[in-house]
This record gives structure tokens, sequence and C-alpha cells, in this order.
């Protein structure tokens, strides 16, 4: 049977361009309706709860994020998709916040996003459908709609808890909270597949093994891969004892590695949605602590949320990213980890941050280069994705790099071999003194011909153009670090101050020090 899609747009070539866009039939989707207001998409929705729905924000009638909001409050598991010309932090925010599945900018959708859309949505069908093997009560098939963000109003939550099966409640209880590794990856390098029934035997295996010696312990898987132990409040050493052990022989048994977060001790049924809900919020200092730890919530303090105006300046350097400054923009993403791991950051705000500074860049450089972009959806997904500190360090580490050669590369496609080659050579030596000679010997001609071939490929005297570059670095030193002008000016190569300043003042039309203190200002 396939699954049903809604499409909210208020102009008919938008939707029927969703419709030819790709063979929808082909990934096992149908679109069923096509409205044009909130009104008559609630009622549509209502009726036959499609699959999948696609809405712009601006429709003729009402709103697409009121739209999202009601349904999502009386279906919390529908997925939405929103595709909006609007591209600003906050809409993009709001809209997740809201309990959308993803967000697409209309003016960069292409065809390949919905099939990545639809083949994701297929995987992560196929997952839910192959992970409620012993999922044996609605409790735990909550749990793991709660654990994949839908929200699930508590009320629901605390109904579906069979208090015959699990008198643990009644008491006082810790929670253990297990979780396999780096799920998505796994998944998606297909490193187990059909295997999931064994896995799940294993980890049942080991956990029995682990809380044998336990009286009234309750073990709820809420995907095959993870899950909760309910255990009474034991002196919590002896759980971490327990915690160490069973990390070790859960990667011996199954080959995988998996992160344990035990929670502080609370009484009743009535704590069960809060409990789980905070249990899992803490488990995120598995971004610090890496993969294959031990998180024990009495031992480490609660999140701090990103300070954006702090950082603001890090932010802005982030998104000028070039083969020239590829180093400091690294360090700079270096340092900004480190920061936020000293600030114990949450991690999810921070994996929220660099998504943000990705769009910041695809939106800049959309404005000089209109056809054949990077796959920033791509790497915002890999971004999204990470679960350690480690881990996303060196995906940005990659990211940068792949967007920095992709820069120097469109923008070499618009010169010459020679003219390329200096514009390169500029760029890598420009903190020393660059001359003509230094140029002309570097390519193996004369400086006239230097000279002549430049300008007439850029249209801009050499020289003019090795002192704009250097201005521009030196205004990004000033900007990012609190050096004097006087080491400024010899990190870009001048020797004489004065001349530094004379250069400056011509190309930006104030001296060094004036525009050091508007910047400020």
């Amino acid at each position: 049977m396939k699954k049903t899609v809604l499409i909210v747009d208020k102009d008919k070539d938008i939707l029927n361009l969703y419709k030819n866009m790709i063979n929808w039939d082909e990934y096992g989707y149908e679109i069923l309706a096509t409205v044009d207001n909130e009104k008559n998409a609630i009622s549509s929705y209502g009726e036959y709860l499609y699959d999948l729905v696609i809405t712009d924000i601006d429709l003729r009638e009402g709103n697409g994020l009121s739209f999202l909001s009601r349904i999502k409050k009386m279906y919390p598991s529908s997925r939405f998709v929103v595709i909006s010309e609007k591209s600003d932090y906050e809409t993009v925010r709001m809209a997740m916040k809201l309990g959308a599945y993803d967000y697409f900018v209309k003016s960069k959708l292409r065809f390949a996003n919905f099939i990545d859309l639809l083949n994701e949505l297929n995987e992560a069908d196929y997952l839910i459908a192959y992970s409620d093997i012993s999922i044996e009560s609605d409790l735990q098939k909550l749990m793991g709609l709660i654990r994949d963000k839908q929200k699930i109003d508590e009320k629901r939550v605390l109904k579906a808890i069979d208090i015959d099966k699990l008198p643990i409640l009644n008491n006082t209880y810790r929670m253990f909270l297990f979780r396999l590794d780096h799920v998505y990856n796994l998944f998606h390098t297909k490193i187990f597949g059909q295997d999931k029934d064994v896995l799940h035997n294993d980890i049942s295996y080991e956990l029995e093994k682990a809380f044998k010696n336990i009286p009234n312990v309750k073990i709820l898987f809420s995907k095959k891969h993870s899950g909760i132990v309910l255990v009474p409040p034991y002196q919590l050493e002896t759980y971490i004892e327990i915690a160490k052990s069973l990390l070790m022989n859960l990667e011996s048994g199954t080959g995988f590695t998996f992160c344990i977060t035990i929670s502080d001790a609370v009484s009743g049924v009535s704590s069960f949605y809060s409990q789980y809900i905070k249990t899992l919020h803490y488990h995120n200092w598995k971004f610090y602590h890496g993969d294959s730890s031990v998180c024990v919530m009495e031992h480490v303090p609660d999140f701090n949320d990103v300070n954006r105006e702090l950082i603001q300046n890090q932010i802005d350097f982030l998104t000028k990213v070039s083969v020239r400054d590829i180093h400091e923009i690294l360090t700079c993403k270096d340092q900004l980890l480190h920061y936020f791991e000293m600030q114990h950051t949450d991690p999810e705000q921070i994996i929220s941050l660099f998504m943000m500074i990705l769009t910041l860049i695809e939106e800049k450089e959309a404005q000089h280069y209109k056809s054949g972009t990077c796959d920033f959806d791509s790497m915002r997904l890999v971004v999204s994705k990470c679960e350690t500190l480690k881990q996303l360090s060196n995906e940005l580490d990659t990211i940068f790099n792949t967007i920095a050669n992709w820069i120097f590369d469109k923008t070499s496609r618009k010169y010459k071999k020679n003219v390329n080659k200096i514009i390169l050579f500029v760029e890598q030596h420009i903190n020393e003194k660059i001359t003509l000679e230094m140029i002309a010997k570097h390519l193996g001609i004369s400086e006239i011909h230097v000279s002549r071939i430049f300008k007439a490929e850029t249209g801009k005297n050499l020289i003019q153009y090795i002192n704009e570059q250097k201005i521009q670095r030196a205004i990004e030193l000033m900007e990012h670090s609190n050096m004097k002008i006087k080491d400024v000016a010899e990190a870009v190569g001048f020797e004489d101050q004065l001349y530094f300043n004379k250069v400056f003042k011509k190309i930006i039309g104030i001296s060094p020090s004036k525009y050091r203190s508007k910047a400020v200002d």
C-alpha cells in the first residue's frame, strides 16, 4: 500500500511542479490531495491522516506553521516538511521547534532533495517496523517516540503504564538508560541490517546477566537497540560498577559500543514521564564523554545555553571560508568547541548553531555562484547526526575544507591557468611582502607579462589587487583578534606601519585605528 501525501501551497504552478518533480510511485508514495489554505488542510488531514504533509508557510488563507502546530497537537506522530521562501534562522528554528521533520528553502529546492527525503523516511519506517519485536506495550512505543523527539503528552504516557507489570514504580527507583552508539551511521553504512533481532537478543542477554542479582528489575526496550532498566535504589557505586562491566560485555557480545546514563532516584508513577525526559536530556553528556561512556546524573551539572552575543565574532569569521584562511578557520572552530566544552554548553544547541553557520555560508555564496552549489543539505544532515564532540570536530574539518576548495574551484573557473596561479600565490603568501618579481619567478614568465595578463583577465592592476587582499586580511585580524595595529601590519606583509596606514586609508577611506574604533562601537 502506498503512503499518502498532502501538499499545501497557494501556488498552483508549484503544486504541479511537486507532482512532476519525481516519480513518487517509485518511492512508495502518492500525492493524494493538494489544498491552498489552512482550514481545508486541517479538514483534509483529519479525514485521511496522511503519511506525509508538505506545506508552505504563506497560504491563501491561514498559515503553514499554525497548521503544523495544530495538527501536531492532535497527531504527535504526523510528519511535516516545510518548504518556504523564508530562510531566516528564527523561522527555520520555529518550524523545527513545532515538530517539522525537515525544512527546505523553495528557491533552492532540487529533485534530489525529495529523493533523499523519501529515502530517509522509508529507512526510518524500516527501523520502526523492525524495532517493534519485544516492544510489547504502548508505553514502550511511546518511549521510542519521545526518544525520536516526537511530542507525546504526559497523560498519554501515564495512562499507558500497567502498574501490575511495573510494581517498582510504586516505590523509589532509578533509570538505567542504555543506547547503541551512532545508530544512524551504523544503519546507513549497512553494518547491521538484517541482524537487528540478533542484536536485540544479545542486548537482552547481557542486561539480564548484569542485573540477575538485583530484585524487581524491569527492562523496557524503546527500540531494538536502546531503552531503560528500572532498578531499586541500591548504592550508586554498585550501579556504576555494573554499568562499566555491562558496557564491556555489550561490546564483547555484540561488536558495538553503547553509552549508559544512570538517573537520580525518584518515587512513584507520576515521576516516570518527567524522569525519562530528564534522563534522555542528561544522556547528551555522551557528546563530551565520548562513546562507550557512563554518565551519572548526580555527578554532572545541567547544560548551559549558547550565548550568541559572546561568540558572534567567531560565527562571523567561520562564515568567511576560504582556502587562504582554512587553517585559521579550523583553529577558530577548535577554540569555539573547546569553549563550549568548558562552559558545559547544551550539545543540541551546538549542533543547531553549526547547522545555522552552514546555512549562512550557503546564502552568502549563493549570491556569487547561482549554479553548481555545494551539497549543503547533506552537510547539515551530517552535522545533525553527530553524537560526540570529537565526531563533530572531525566532520567540520572535512566540511570546511570541502567548502573552501569548492569556493576556490568556482573562482578558478573564471580565469585562465596563469591568472589562477597568481591568485593562489597571493592567497598563500599574504603574510609576506609580495613583489612582481616573486610572482614572475613562480610562473616562469616576465614581470611585464604577469601584470599584462592579470589586468586583461580581471580588469585590475595586480599591485592594487595584492594590496586589497592584504587589507581585507588585515580587517579580519582586527575584527577577530586583539592584535596591535603594528602587529596586524606585519602579519599581512607590511614592514612599515606608516605605509600600511596609507594603503589602508586609500582602500577603506579611514585609518586603521578609526576603523577599529568603529568596529568596537
